[in-house]
């Protein structure tokens, strides 16, 4: 009624010339695209699952299948729904005569003319009294549902024949290589044979252009698919994305209490918690985990044990059985992480954030390879030279090195891309011709064409620049014609202090490279903006993300010495302030981040600009010269700044203390 009171009561005007012009009611409620829509519908379909629920629960229906006592009745995907049940009389009629109701109560129709249902187990004659009775097609598998083929037993080539015609045309257009999504890998395990298949016009196309013309090739295709480092081009493996989607299924099954994976759950596990053991040709394969591991012991206790069973007042109590089965998980007994209570919950170790993502997973999964020499020399020093005239960091990802331009114009930043292109095929052609060939590598040569590769490129390329001196060196040094320049508006910035109650703690982290050396810098303030210590701690190799997450909560932990409940923190980087509101930290700074936060009754976070942060940026790269888990405190008694060179530094007059940061 709330809904039809809004609708009925609204006016809407028309904008002519500018000026809104008369006055309309609504008449005919929501419009396609409306905002409102969307939540209305979630509203009207969660009534309709409700009212399914009912009709099993109320024995008006009966359910298609039960394992274990996990009944799937109905799924809803959008604005499509599937329904399992059986087919006798009593359960169409009752489905149907709520299908009548809701269509009148909600004014939506069923489209009978577009839904189907299958049928097995019976008669044919009673297949064609339902298709009758309710106006609909009979489906017969295999059939496609959003794109994927839907069928019982193993996949064959016959099931995923239109995916890889699909990447073929789409090889022969020249849009993708093996970036191409394949969702039925996500949902289902690929024959090595059709694999192969696929990545036979994907290699066809590498060495001659056409996916279907055949070229003798001088290098195998494992090689393209090692990482940029191993001399390859990155290429990812159509074995290893399958495995790395299968793995992320399996784990939405294990983890999710929903009923479909309850009941994927009770039809694939034993009751004691091991998996059923399918004969060899099944598509769930013929080992588990632990006989990879080596692990002998079929005990379900031994993957069903928690961390709060090896705690016992407070401290790590583990028994030497467990022991060895950590030991040989490649968890470090030595160095297990602080305890500050709370629930257990499951962490995947491959990714910052402790959550199982695909790109962590194929990285696992890919076969490490020896990194080859002659090519490592040459990429050293050519990688060097261009991070030096860009003054950027260069990654082996190229999405993670082009985010590494940033912040600078549109002419810097396609020049830095183009540069990375060139340097990638230069090496690859190195590589060949001097392993083959064993063709003398001549640096000048070798810069001097990706240096007009570069060159050529920048010329046809269009847009502003900012108006810095640095830009404008990258264009005289590429001998670009310059660009117009954007004008810019200056942003005042400011600094103030914190309250009487609170004690300011100002953190930034820094690391040689992304990831690379790290350290954090901390810079302690009271009220009157006096400081009144400076910490510094090495991290070791680490990413310059956790870096400026340690800084706050070691800072956190040593601002616990002045005894005030209130603290500020500021920091100029806005992500690592996100993280922290929003509880987004990396796993392994969890517990650290309770127990320094356990102290305090209200903490402010407040983001500034690296030029009001200098003080503590200058502390955080001096901490990366630090080694790991080492940390220098200065308790300081008079604080000195000046500019120097246009460079910004202080002079300290303290006691300083250096010693191994207390663990925990």
């Amino acid at each position: 009624m709330w809904v039809l009171n809004i609708l009925s009561s609204a006016r809407i005007s028309v904008m002519i010339n500018g000026c809104p012009e008369g006055y309309f009611s609504i008449t005919r409620g929501l419009r396609h695209g409306d905002s409102l829509s969307p939540l209305i519908f979630v509203l009207i379909e969660d009534v309709l699952s409700r009212n399914l629920s009912k009709l099993f629960a109320n024995n008006s229906m009966n359910v298609m299948v039960s394992k274990k006592g996990v009944a799937p009745t109905h799924l809803l995907f959008a604005d499509d729904i599937l329904i399992f049940c059986k087919g006798n009389l009593h359960s169409l009629q009752n489905l149907k005569n709520m299908l009548v109701l809701y269509e009148c109560a909600s004014g939506q129709c069923v489209n009978y003319a577009k839904s189907k249902f299958y049928f097995g187990g019976d008669r044919i004659s009673r297949a064609i009294a339902i298709s009758n009775y309710f106006g609909m097609e009979r489906a017969m598998f295999p059939d496609k549902y959003l794109g994927i083929q839907l069928k019982p037993g193993i996949v064959r080539h016959i099931h995923v024949r239109q995916v890889v015609e699909k990447i073929m045309d789409k090889l022969a257009g020249w849009k993708v290589i093996s970036s191409y999504v394949i969702h039925s890998m996500a949902v289902c395990k690929w024959p090595c044979t059709v694999i192969k298949q696929v990545e036979r016009p994907i290699r066809n196309f590498l060495w001659s252009g056409d996916a279907e013309k055949r070229k003798y090739f001088t290098v195998l295709y494992d090689d393209p698919c090692l990482s940029k480092r191993e001399g390859g081009l990155g290429i990812k493996k159509l074995n290893d994305v399958n495995m790395a989607m299968l793995m992320k299924l399996w784990i939405s099954i294990r983890d999710s209490n929903k009923i479909w994976a309850r009941f994927l759950k009770a039809k694939y596990f034993k009751i004691n918690g091991n998996l059923i053991n399918y004969k060899l040709g099944s598509s769930c394969g013929d080992f588990s985990i632990a006989q990879r591991l080596g692990i002998t012991s079929k005990g379900p206790n031994d993957f069903k044990a928690k961390v709060s069973d090896i705690i016992f007042y407070g401290a790590w109590v583990i028994p030497e059985k467990t022991r060895d089965l950590m030991i040989r998980c490649n968890i470090d007994v030595e160095n297990l992480p602080v305890i500050a209570g709370g629930e257990d919950y499951k962490i995947w170790d491959l990714d910052s954030k402790g959550v199982f993502s695909v790109k962590s997973a194929k990285a696992a999964l890919k076969m490490r390879a020896e990194v080859v020499p002659c090519a490592n020399i040459v990429a050293r020093r050519i990688w060097a030279w261009v991070a030096g005239i860009f003054k950027l960091d260069p990654n082996e990802d190229l999405v993670d090195s082009y985010k590494a331009a940033k912040g600078r114009s549109r002419m810097i930043k396609d020049p830095w891309l183009v540069a990375n292109l060139a340097i990638v095929t230069e090496l690859w052609k190195l590589r060949n011709k001097s392993y083959f060939e064993n063709m003398v590598v001549q640096w000048l040569g070798f810069k001097g064409r990706v240096y007009q590769v570069i060159r050529d490129n920048s010329i046809r390329m269009t847009g502003h620049v900012h108006n810095t001196l640095e830009e404008l060196r990258i264009l005289n040094y590429f001998k670009v014609r310059h660009r117009s320049c954007k004008t810019s508006t200056p942003i005042e910035i400011s600094w103030t202090p914190p309250n009487q109650d609170e004690i300011m703690i100002c953190c930034d982290g820094a690391s040689f490279g992304n990831p690379g050396q790290a350290g954090s810098g901390v810079v302690f303030r009271d009220a009157s903006s006096e400081v009144l210590g400076v910490l510094c701690v090495g991290l070791g190799w680490k990413t310059n993300f956790y870096a400026e997450v340690c800084a706050i909560i070691y800072g956190a932990i040593m601002a616990k010495r002045w005894n005030l409940r209130s603290i500020c923190i500021r920091s100029d980087s806005k992500s690592c302030i996100q993280a922290f509101q929003k509880d987004e930290l990396p796993w392994q700074l969890v517990q650290k981040w309770k127990i320094a936060k356990s102290f305090y009754t209200n903490v402010r976070y407040i983001h500034s600009y690296r030029e009001v942060n200098f003080s503590v940026d200058a502390s955080s790269k001096q901490a990366r010269l630090l080694a790991e888990d080492i940390f220098e405190f200065l308790r300081v008694g008079q604080v000195l700044f000046h500019l120097w060179n246009g460079l910004e530094g202080f002079i300290i007059v303290s006691n300083r203390i250096s010693s191994e940061w207390p663990s925990g």
